[in-house]
């Protein structure tokens, strides 16, 4: 089986701009380049929020949410992002 991702990357290029992604988006708030908010953006919840990526090819656009809000959102999305298909 072959193992690619939604937008139609190989998985280990996949995880690769995941971990990219996220040592940028980590420097960027040791650097103070990103302002992490009081708050939820999705609940409202006043919180130390995380940094949700949406798309990992833009690793400081960010959506700052709460752990539960995040933990939701990764349930929702499941591993759906992974399909598997025969190798043609």
């Amino acid at each position: 089986m072959h193992f690619v991702v939604h937008c139609g990357m190989e998985l280990l290029e996949y995880r690769r701009l995941v971990t990219k992604s996220r040592l940028i988006y980590d420097l960027a708030l040791i650097a103070k380049q990103l302002t992490r908010p009081d708050h939820c953006l999705w609940c409202g919840l006043k919180c130390k929020p995380e940094g949700h990526h949406t798309d990992y090819r833009r690793p400081l656009r960010v959506e700052w949410i709460c752990i539960a809000c995040h933990k939701k959102e990764h349930a929702r999305l499941g591993r759906l992002h992974y399909l598997t298909l025969d190798p043609v």
